[in-house]
């Protein structure tokens, strides 16, 4: 039996972000707003996708890039998830450096 795969969108901004779970055409695409952009969030953002029965075995996580907003999402997600598409290999910041802290 094939597993469905999960598509999910973050749409990033300095305070919040938005999450969008895409599966097919036939499906309505899910949407959550107003997450926290800090590591309380982050944590939202998961078990609000473990609730859709989502983890890392069946979905890719993508996001704009936007730059210092998306960087802790993007870290937190690579190191708990493993599946966001990688856009971190144009940025500079060594991951022994990144600290996550709440979004100011």
């Amino acid at each position: 039996m094939k597993k469905n795969l999960f598509f999910i969108g973050l749409d990033i901004a300095k305070a919040d972000f938005a999450a969008s779970i895409y599966q097919t055409p036939d499906k309505a695409i899910i949407t959550k707003e107003a997450i926290p952009n800090d590591r309380k969030g982050f944590e939202m953002l998961l078990l609000w996708l473990y609730d859709h029965h989502i983890d890392k075995k069946n979905c890719r996580i993508c996001m704009e890039a936007t730059g210092v907003y998306s960087q802790a999402i993007a870290y937190y997600l690579l190191f708990a998830v493993r599946s966001v598409s990688n856009h971190l290999l144009r940025l500079n910041v060594p991951l022994t450096r990144l600290v996550i802290r709440p979004a100011r």
